[in-house]
């Protein structure tokens, strides 16, 4: 089972450019909030692994999810 609340990756594009398709040798790291672990997703694939990929560009997306997240909090 993979984790869940990532940011709408499956309809997303680039995180820079939305409605641009995303490379297949590109994968976004997120962080699973249940474990504290990264994982990667690959948007043209909509492949999720719980190990960094090599040979790829990494986009490190938990930034930005840790944001959203703070940002959800607050607004309780």
């Amino acid at each position: 089972m993979w984790p869940l609340g990532h940011p709408n990756l499956l309809q997303a594009g680039s995180p820079s450019d939305p409605g641009k398709r995303t490379s297949d040798n590109q994968w976004w790291e997120l962080l699973d909030q249940n474990t504290s672990r990264f994982y990667y997703y690959n948007a043209a694939s909509q492949k999720t692994v719980w190990h960094k990929p090599t040979n790829c560009d990494i986009i490190p997306l938990a930034k930005l999810q840790a944001g959203l997240a703070e940002k959800r909090g607050n607004r309780s």
